[in-house]
Protein backbone atom coordinates (compact mmCIF):
# COMPACT_ATOMS: atom_id res chain seq x y z
CA UNK A 1 0.00 0.00 0.00
CA UNK A 2 0.84 3.77 -0.51
CA UNK A 3 0.26 7.17 -0.75
CA UNK A 4 0.67 9.02 -3.73
CA UNK A 5 0.30 12.92 -3.69
CA UNK A 6 0.10 15.05 -6.78
CA UNK A 7 2.16 18.26 -6.37
CA UNK A 8 3.79 20.46 -8.87
CA UNK A 9 7.25 20.52 -9.73
CA UNK A 10 8.76 18.88 -6.59
CA UNK A 11 11.42 16.91 -8.80
CA UNK A 12 14.40 18.94 -6.65
CA UNK A 13 13.21 17.47 -3.60
CA UNK A 14 14.92 14.69 -1.54
CA UNK A 15 13.62 11.59 -0.22
CA UNK A 16 14.35 13.37 3.18
CA UNK A 17 12.32 16.64 2.52
CA UNK A 18 9.24 13.96 2.54
CA UNK A 19 10.34 12.12 5.50
CA UNK A 20 10.57 15.88 7.53
CA UNK A 21 7.42 16.83 6.31
CA UNK A 22 5.59 14.09 7.47
CA UNK A 23 7.10 13.42 10.36
CA UNK A 24 6.04 17.47 11.51
CA UNK A 25 1.77 16.70 10.21
CA UNK A 26 1.49 12.94 12.12
CA UNK A 27 0.08 12.64 15.27
CA UNK A 28 2.77 12.09 17.88
CA UNK A 29 2.55 8.50 18.53
CA UNK A 30 3.18 8.04 14.81
CA UNK A 31 6.42 10.37 14.98
CA UNK A 32 9.23 7.29 15.25
CA UNK A 33 7.67 5.54 12.69
CA UNK A 34 7.64 8.48 10.67
CA UNK A 35 11.23 9.34 11.08
CA UNK A 36 12.26 6.20 11.66
CA UNK A 37 16.27 6.21 12.88
CA UNK A 38 16.78 2.77 13.87
CA UNK A 39 19.08 -0.29 11.80
CA UNK A 40 16.33 -2.35 11.11
CA UNK A 41 14.35 -1.91 7.97
CA UNK A 42 11.45 1.09 8.25
CA UNK A 43 8.05 0.85 7.88
CA UNK A 44 8.01 3.49 5.59
CA UNK A 45 9.84 3.97 2.48
CA UNK A 46 10.40 7.87 1.40
CA UNK A 47 10.55 7.33 -2.66
CA UNK A 48 12.36 10.31 -4.53
CA UNK A 49 9.98 12.68 -5.76
CA UNK A 50 9.00 12.57 -9.42
CA UNK A 51 8.61 15.86 -11.20
CA UNK A 52 4.94 16.40 -10.38
CA UNK A 53 4.21 13.70 -7.37
CA UNK A 54 5.83 11.73 -4.65
CA UNK A 55 5.05 8.51 -2.82
CA UNK A 56 5.20 6.97 0.48
CA UNK A 57 5.51 3.19 0.71
CA UNK A 58 4.43 0.39 3.75
CA UNK A 59 5.71 -2.46 3.00
CA UNK A 60 3.61 -3.56 5.74
CA UNK A 61 0.30 -2.78 3.85
CA UNK A 62 -0.50 -1.03 7.79
CA UNK A 63 -3.98 0.67 6.48
CA UNK A 64 -4.00 2.72 10.23
CA UNK A 65 -0.58 3.81 9.62
CA UNK A 66 -0.67 4.82 5.77
CA UNK A 67 -4.66 6.32 6.20
CA UNK A 68 -3.47 8.84 9.06
CA UNK A 69 -0.83 10.31 6.54
CA UNK A 70 -2.83 10.39 4.23
CA UNK A 71 -5.74 12.40 6.36
CA UNK A 72 -2.94 14.30 7.79
CA UNK A 73 -1.42 15.73 4.27
CA UNK A 74 -5.00 16.52 3.09
CA UNK A 75 -5.14 18.99 6.15
CA UNK A 76 -1.61 20.26 5.56
CA UNK A 77 -1.57 21.01 1.39
CA UNK A 78 1.67 22.66 1.68
CA UNK A 79 4.57 20.88 0.95
CA UNK A 80 7.52 23.49 1.31
CA UNK A 81 5.58 26.07 -0.43
CA UNK A 82 4.15 24.20 -3.04
CA UNK A 83 0.79 23.62 -2.92
CA UNK A 84 -0.58 19.76 -2.68
CA UNK A 85 -3.41 19.49 -5.44
CA UNK A 86 -4.39 15.44 -4.74
CA UNK A 87 -3.56 12.88 -2.18
CA UNK A 88 -5.24 8.77 -3.08
CA UNK A 89 -3.98 5.16 -2.02
CA UNK A 90 -2.90 2.87 -4.14
CA UNK A 91 -1.80 -0.65 -4.21
CA UNK A 92 2.35 -1.41 -4.17
CA UNK A 93 3.52 -4.94 -4.55
CA UNK A 94 6.68 -6.47 -3.24
CA UNK A 95 8.47 -7.67 -5.82
CA UNK A 96 9.43 -11.59 -4.57
CA UNK A 97 12.92 -12.59 -6.65
CA UNK A 98 11.95 -15.23 -8.71
CA UNK A 99 14.46 -16.54 -11.76
CA UNK A 100 14.19 -14.83 -15.02
CA UNK A 101 16.67 -11.92 -16.94
CA UNK A 102 15.32 -8.93 -16.19
CA UNK A 103 17.38 -5.60 -17.30
CA UNK A 104 17.27 -2.75 -14.61
CA UNK A 105 18.49 0.76 -14.24
CA UNK A 106 19.21 2.69 -10.92
CA UNK A 107 17.13 5.30 -9.98
CA UNK A 108 18.60 6.29 -7.21
CA UNK A 109 22.22 5.00 -6.22
CA UNK A 110 22.70 1.72 -4.69
CA UNK A 111 24.42 2.12 -1.31
CA UNK A 112 26.43 -0.78 -0.97
CA UNK A 113 28.37 -0.16 2.26
CA UNK A 114 28.08 1.62 5.78
CA UNK A 115 30.91 -0.01 7.95
CA UNK A 116 34.43 0.59 7.98
CA UNK A 117 35.31 -2.86 6.48
CA UNK A 118 32.73 -1.78 4.00
CA UNK A 119 33.89 1.48 3.12
CA UNK A 120 37.47 0.07 3.20
CA UNK A 121 36.88 -2.33 0.45
CA UNK A 122 34.61 -0.17 -1.43
CA UNK A 123 37.33 2.81 -1.38
CA UNK A 124 40.37 -0.16 -2.68
CA UNK A 125 38.13 -0.79 -5.76
CA UNK A 126 38.39 2.74 -6.63
CA UNK A 127 42.55 2.96 -6.38
CA UNK A 128 42.91 0.03 -8.23
CA UNK A 129 39.85 0.58 -10.70
CA UNK A 130 38.66 -3.35 -10.00
CA UNK A 131 34.81 -3.26 -11.40
CA UNK A 132 35.08 -6.81 -11.81
CA UNK A 133 35.19 -6.46 -7.63
CA UNK A 134 32.79 -3.60 -7.01
CA UNK A 135 30.20 -5.54 -9.10
CA UNK A 136 30.98 -8.86 -7.35
CA UNK A 137 30.06 -6.16 -4.33
CA UNK A 138 27.26 -4.79 -5.36
CA UNK A 139 25.64 -8.73 -6.05
CA UNK A 140 26.56 -9.62 -2.57
CA UNK A 141 24.63 -6.67 -0.96
CA UNK A 142 21.58 -6.60 -3.26
CA UNK A 143 21.44 -10.90 -2.51
CA UNK A 144 21.69 -9.66 1.30
CA UNK A 145 19.59 -7.10 1.23
CA UNK A 146 16.58 -9.18 -0.68
CA UNK A 147 16.85 -12.19 2.47
CA UNK A 148 16.52 -9.52 4.87
CA UNK A 149 13.53 -8.05 2.91
CA UNK A 150 12.16 -11.35 2.82
CA UNK A 151 13.00 -12.28 6.20
CA UNK A 152 11.29 -9.25 7.53
CA UNK A 153 8.31 -8.97 5.63
CA UNK A 154 7.03 -12.91 5.27
CA UNK A 155 9.38 -14.62 7.82
CA UNK A 156 10.84 -17.12 5.80
CA UNK A 157 14.60 -17.88 5.73
CA UNK A 158 15.14 -18.16 2.16
CA UNK A 159 18.60 -18.05 0.35
CA UNK A 160 19.27 -16.54 -3.17
CA UNK A 161 22.31 -17.88 -3.77
CA UNK A 162 22.08 -18.67 -7.11
CA UNK A 163 21.14 -14.37 -7.87
CA UNK A 164 24.10 -13.11 -10.43
CA UNK A 165 24.80 -9.96 -12.53
CA UNK A 166 24.95 -11.04 -15.83
CA UNK A 167 26.28 -7.76 -17.82
CA UNK A 168 26.86 -4.04 -16.78
CA UNK A 169 26.97 -0.61 -18.64
CA UNK A 170 27.22 2.98 -17.46
CA UNK A 171 28.75 1.87 -14.19
CA UNK A 172 29.94 4.67 -11.83
CA UNK A 173 30.90 4.39 -8.50
CA UNK A 174 30.28 7.53 -5.69
CA UNK A 175 30.87 8.33 -2.53
CA UNK A 176 27.68 9.87 -0.63
CA UNK A 177 27.36 12.21 2.25
CA UNK A 178 25.86 10.08 5.10
CA UNK A 179 26.37 11.79 8.28
CA UNK A 180 28.83 12.89 10.86
CA UNK A 181 30.95 13.71 7.57
CA UNK A 182 31.41 9.87 7.27
CA UNK A 183 31.22 9.47 3.03
CA UNK A 184 29.26 5.70 2.32
CA UNK A 185 29.91 3.91 -1.25
CA UNK A 186 27.06 3.70 -3.91
CA UNK A 187 26.71 2.73 -7.46
CA UNK A 188 24.83 3.57 -10.15
CA UNK A 189 24.30 1.07 -13.47
CA UNK A 190 22.10 -0.41 -15.75
CA UNK A 191 22.34 -4.22 -15.54
CA UNK A 192 20.68 -7.20 -15.87
CA UNK A 193 20.12 -10.12 -13.06
CA UNK A 194 19.10 -13.54 -13.28
CA UNK A 195 15.98 -12.65 -10.78
CA UNK A 196 13.54 -10.28 -10.91
CA UNK A 197 14.40 -7.63 -7.35
CA UNK A 198 12.65 -5.87 -5.46
CA UNK A 199 11.95 -2.21 -6.09
CA UNK A 200 14.21 -1.23 -3.62
CA UNK A 201 17.78 -2.17 -2.57
CA UNK A 202 21.01 -1.51 -0.61
CA UNK A 203 21.37 0.67 2.12
CA UNK A 204 18.77 3.49 3.44
CA UNK A 205 15.58 2.11 1.43
CA UNK A 206 13.44 4.15 4.02
CA UNK A 207 14.98 7.25 2.15
CA UNK A 208 14.67 6.34 -1.38
CA UNK A 209 18.33 4.91 -1.75
CA UNK A 210 18.76 2.39 -3.82
CA UNK A 211 15.76 2.69 -6.20
CA UNK A 212 15.82 -0.03 -9.26
CA UNK A 213 13.41 0.29 -12.60
CA UNK A 214 12.71 -2.33 -14.60
CA UNK A 215 13.74 -1.64 -18.12
CA UNK A 216 11.60 -4.91 -19.63
CA UNK A 217 9.42 -7.75 -18.80
CA UNK A 218 11.05 -10.49 -17.05
CA UNK A 219 11.06 -13.94 -18.75
CA UNK A 220 10.07 -16.00 -15.60
CA UNK A 221 11.24 -20.02 -15.60
CA UNK A 222 10.73 -21.23 -12.62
Amino acid sequence: MKIVVKVNEVSGFRPRDVRNYVGSIVDEKYKDLAMWHKNTTPELIYVKPFKDSFEIISNKNDISLISHIADKIEDNPNFYGKKIERVWLKSEQFNFPQRGLTSYITRTPIIIGTNEREIGVSYACKVKNDIDGLVSFVTHRIKSDMEYQIKNWFGLDLRVDEFKILSVSEFKQLFLDYKDGVKVPAVTMNFTSNFRLPRFVGYKIGLGWGEIIEKGGSQCII
